[in-house]
C-alpha cells in the first residue's frame, strides 16, 4: 500500500518510539477496493497518554478518551488514534460499558464488525479474519458470531446494509439471519445515528436490490412502509408494486441525498389514497398530500434539519405536478422554486418516471427537455424573480405607490415579463405598468 505522507510519519514516530502502530479498518479495505478513504485510523498497544507523550509537539483532542481515542492533527489532517482494545459488557445495545487495553492486534480486530473492516496494515497486510478473500468473493460476513455482533451493536445491521448498497456486495448466509433475528433491536438506536445510516444507503448505488431484498429490516426503521409492500396499483401506468415502485424510482435517480429522501417519501400515502373506478382502475386522487403529512412524520422522527424538511416535503408536494415544455411555463416554476429546487423537481419526476410502466417513458424526452430548457433560461439570465426585475420598490414609490401596494405590482410587472408582455427594461417596465395605472385600480 502507498500510504499517505501523514499516515507515514505517525506510523514511524509510532514504531521508533518503541511501540506497535497499524492502519486499520475502513481506509485498509477502501485502498484494497481501490477507493478513497476519508477517514484514517489508527490502532496501536500505546496508551492514550502514551500516544500524547510521543506526539507532544503536535496538537492533540481527546475525542473518546473514555474509549482510547485521541486524535492527531497533523498537516490539518485529523488522524485518529486508538489504542488496542477488548469492549466490556454492551448495555444498550449500542455502546460498551467500559473497555479494557490490551497487548493484543488480533484481540482488538476480534471486536470489529465485518471482516473486510477488520484488517491492518504497516507494512504488511493483517488479516486474521478472511477480510482480503471477502472483499475479493465480494461477500459481508462478521467477525465472529453475528448474532454476537448485532446484539453488540444494532447499528451494525444498518451498517451491514450500507456496505451491501454501496459496495454491491451479496451478505453471507448467517449473518443475514442474525440481522433479520435481532432487527428490533434497531428500535433502541438513536434516531440520528439512523438517519446518517438510511442517508448513506440510499446513496448506493445498488440501494433498490438492497431495500427491496430487507424490507423486514427496513420496515423497522421506517414502519409507514409496511402498506405499500405488495400493494397492487391496478393501474396501466405502473407494472410494479407500489414499495417497488418507490425502490425503482429511487434506484434510478441521480445521487442527490434531497432528490432520494423525496423519491423514498413520494408515495407513502398512496395506499391510503387509493380508490377503484367503475372499470376496476385504481386511482390515488390525492395522494401527494397524503404522501407529505407521512414524510413530514418520518423526517421529524428521525431529526433531519429544517432545510432538508423544507425542501424534501416541498418536492413531495409537488412530485406528480404537470411540467411543459415551455419557457413561460419553465419561468413560473422557477420562480415559485428557485433554480436548485426546481432542477430537484425535474430530477424526482425523471425518477418517478423509470418506476412507471416502459410504455410511459417517453415522458423522459420531455423531461429532458425541459432540463435544457432551464438551463438555457439561467444562462441567458431570463428574468423570472422579483430580484432580476429591472424595477425595484424604490421606482414604485417615485411612481406614486403606496407601499401596501408594492409587492402586488413588482408580481404584476413579473408576471408580464414571464409571459412576454413586456421586455425586462426599466423605461419600458415603467411605461408598460403606467399604461395599467394599477396604483388607483
Amino acid at each position: 500500500m502507498e500510504l499517505l505522507s501523514e499516515v507515514k510519519f505517525v506510523l514511524n514516530r509510532l514504531n521508533t518510539s518503541g511501540y506497535e502502530a497499524y492502519l486499520v479498518g475502513g481506509s485498509v479495505r477502501d485502498f484494497l477496493l481501490n477507493k478513497h478513504s476519508k477517514d484514517i485510523d489508527i490502532t496501536t498497544n500505546a496508551k492514550p497518554e502514551e500516544v500524547k507523550s510521543v506526539f507532544a509537539d503536535f496538537p492533540i483532542i481527546d475525542t473518546g478518551i473514555k474509549h482510547g481515542t485521541v486524535t492527531l492533527l497533523y498537516n490539518h489532517l485529523p488522524i485518529e488514534i486508538t489504542t488496542y482494545r477488548i469492549d466490556g459488557e454492551y448495555q444498550d445495545n449500542r455502546h460498551p460499558k467500559d473497555v479494557k487495553y490490551t497487548s493484543s492486534l488480533k484481540e482488538d480486530l476480534l471486536r470489529r464488525d465485518f471482516t473486510i473492516n477488520a484488517m491492518a496494515y504497516n507494512t504488511e497486510l493483517i488479516d486474521y479474519y478472511g477480510g482480503k478473500d471477502d472483499l475479493k468473493n465480494k461477500i459481508l460476513r462478521t467477525v465472529g458470531d453475528p448474532n454476537k455482533r448485532f446484539q453488540e451493536d444494532a447499528l451494525r445491521i444498518l451498517r451491514g446494509l450500507r456496505f451491501a448498497s454501496n459496495l454491491g456486495f451479496g451478505i453471507e448466509e448467517k449473518t443475514i439471519l442474525a440481522m433479520r433475528e435481532n432487527k428490533l433491536l434497531l428500535k433502541n438506536i438513536s434516531s440520528e445515528r439512523i438517519q446518517n445510516e438510511l442517508n448513506a444507503i440510499l446513496l448506493g448505488d445498488y440501494v433498490k436490490d438492497v431495500m427491496l431484498n430487507y424490507s423486514d429490516i427496513f420496515a423497522v426503521i421506517l414502519p409507514e412502509i409496511v402498506p405499500c409492500i405488495g400493494f397492487d396499483q391496478r393501474n396501466s401506468h405502473h407494472i410494479y408494486d407500489v414499495y417497488t415502485h418507490i425502490m425503482v424510482a429511487v434506484g434510478s435517480s441521480v445521487k442527490d441525498k434531497i432528490v432520494r429522501l423525496t423519491l423514498l417519501f413520494h408515495d407513502l400515502g398512496k395506499p391510503e389514497s387509493f380508490s377503484l373506478d367503475e372499470n376496476g382502475n385504481g386511482h390515488f386522487y390525492r395522494h401527494a398530500e397524503k404522501s407529505e403529512v407521512i414524510a413530514r412524520n418520518i423526517l421529524n422522527r428521525l431529526k433531519y434539519d429544517n432545510e432538508s424538511k423544507r425542501q424534501i416535503l416541498t418536492l413531495v408536494k409537488y412530485h406528480d405536478a404537470i411540467l411543459q415544455d415551455d419557457a413561460r411555463q419553465v419561468k413560473r416554476w422557477l420562480n415559485r422554486l428557485g433554480e436548485d429546487m426546481f432542477k430537484k423537481l425535474i430530477e424526482v419526476q425523471i425518477g418517478d418516471n423509470f418506476g412507471q410502466h416502459p410504455k410511459h417513458r417517453d415522458r423522459q424526452i420531455r423531461l429532458n427537455n425541459i432540463k435544457k430548457l432551464t438551463d438555457q433560461i439561467i444562462a441567458e439570465n431570463n428574468c423570472f424573480s422579483l430580484k432580476q426585475l429591472a424595477v425595484n420598490g424604490y421606482d414604485m414609490i417615485v411612481l406614486g405607490y403606496e407601499s401596501s401596494q408594492i409587492k402586488s405590482a413588482l408580481q404584476f410587472l413579473l408576471n408580464a415579463v414571464i409571459n412576454n408582455e413586456v421586455e425586462n427594461d426599466r423605461d419600458k417596465l415603467i411605461k408598460y405598468l403606467n399604461h395599467f395605472d394599477l396604483k388607483n385600480s
